[in-house]
């Protein structure tokens, strides 16, 4: 069960990655671009299945205004592909767009 949980890390940790490395047209890569774009802001990372998702409050903090959902960010990681998967990422990286 143990490695089981380990290979799930690995492979969450190898998608989160990869998205967050993508070099942007900038040469900044999409972990520092977002991060700087959003600091002030509540913000984080995660990983839902194949999808990596960057996702910001809309104010300072979430608990500042407890009936708006954070705003998000969404790529679809098959393989080596990155897909952005909703507007703000399909609008940050259109390149991507299959």
């Amino acid at each position: 069960m143990i490695e089981v949980l380990n290979h799930h890390y690995e492979l969450n940790t190898s998608i989160l990655e990869k998205v967050q490395n993508y070099v942007l047209d900038t040469n900044v890569n999409l972990k520092n671009h977002l991060d700087e774009k959003h600091k002030g802001f509540e913000n984080g990372w995660e990983v839902e299945d194949n999808t990596v998702v960057f996702f910001f409050s809309p104010t300072a903090k979430l608990k500042d205004n407890p009936l708006r959902s954070p705003a998000k960010y969404k790529w679809l990681v098959e393989g080596d592909v990155i897909t952005p998967i909703n507007g703000r990422a399909i609008e940050l990286t259109p390149e991507l767009r299959k």
